[in-house]
């Protein structure tokens, strides 16, 4: 039975489940998620990050195709992007998505390597092109991890008088 858990299937799947942890965990900080918030993750392909957030006691988590928008009742306190290879990946996700990000809700972005490198774009401006897509939509900067590959901003409050009120992470 023990020979079944080293095949390099097993070790693939437990190597995945560490990566997803952690990227989850990244989010966490990044974000200031707490376990109550809703949280929407774009694409339906990225199923280890849901049970990662579900291992983690996340409840009010799903897996969302960017085509047809999140199925929870409730807004989104995060919308959580991965592997975002493009400021053109952001932009959809966020034009179909964002109408839902309830006022001081986070959106971070997840790229790899892939997006850092592309078409020869240094990491710090493939940076700078994500920021400014978010800016785009009317988010807010809010951090970067250390590792430079999330992102994240918020949507602001406005009060009654059309003021801006900060981020409450």
């Amino acid at each position: 039975m023990d020979d079944m858990h080293s095949t390099p299937v097993a070790d693939a799947a437990v190597a995945d489940a560490d990566q997803d942890q952690k990227l989850v965990e990244q989010m966490v900080q990044l974000s200031g998620a707490g376990v109550a918030d809703c949280v929407a993750i774009a694409g339906p392909e990225h199923l280890g990050l849901l049970l990662a957030l579900c291992r983690r006691g996340f409840v009010r988590a799903e897996c969302v195709a960017v085509a047809t928008g999140p199925r929870l009742r409730s807004e989104i306190d995060v919308l959580w992007i991965p592997g975002a290879g493009s400021e053109q990946d952001v932009a959809a996700a966020l034009t179909r998505m964002l109408r839902m990000l309830r006022p001081g809700g986070t959106v971070v972005v997840t790229y790899g390597p892939q997006a850092a490198t592309m078409s020869g774009v240094t990491p710090s401006r493939r940076l700078r092109d994500f920021r400014r897509t978010l800016t785009g939509f009317g988010l807010a900067p809010l951090g970067v991890d250390g590792s430079r590959t999330l992102i994240a901003a918020y949507k602001p409050w406005m009060n009654a008088s059309g003021v801006e009120r900060r981020h409450a992470a």
